[in-house]
């Protein structure tokens, strides 16, 4: 009986660390701005772009990258960031003001393109 305890006490312990890991796009959002607000801006990218992967219908995911972005002085990255997101979520005001701001300060006064690949995301397959 001890045996049996002692060795569900290890997969206990064991089993915690995986709980950790992040599986879905809300989780990884989640850890992603556990680093931003930590100040670890590029490994907050990171997650963002992998809660972005698991849903790429997150607006929240793709401004919070944008914020990212910008904490690490990448105002064009941001720009792109904050241009999906307001896409998916065409009515938040914020994110207006945000892409505004940012196409002034690297002087592209053009509108949001349709479809505008992010950095780190897979290129499409070329055709044979």
């Amino acid at each position: 009986m001890r045996n049996w305890l002692r060795g569900s006490a290890y997969l206990v312990l064991l089993a915690a660390p995986c709980a950790l890991l992040a599986t879905t796009g809300v989780e990884f959002r989640i850890q992603g701005m556990a680093l931003y607000k930590a100040g670890q801006y590029q490994k907050a990218v990171t997650y963002f772009l992998n809660a972005i992967q698991a849903n790429p219908k997150d607006w929240k995911s793709y401004e919070d990258l944008g914020s990212a972005y910008e904490k690490l002085n990448d105002p064009v990255d941001a720009l792109a960031a904050y241009r999906k997101s307001l896409r998916l979520n065409p009515g938040d005001a914020n994110l207006r003001a945000y892409v505004k701001r940012l196409a002034k300060l690297v002087g592209d006064l053009s509108p949001a393109p349709t479809a505008t690949p992010l950095p780190g995301a897979n290129p499409p397959p070329s055709q044979p």
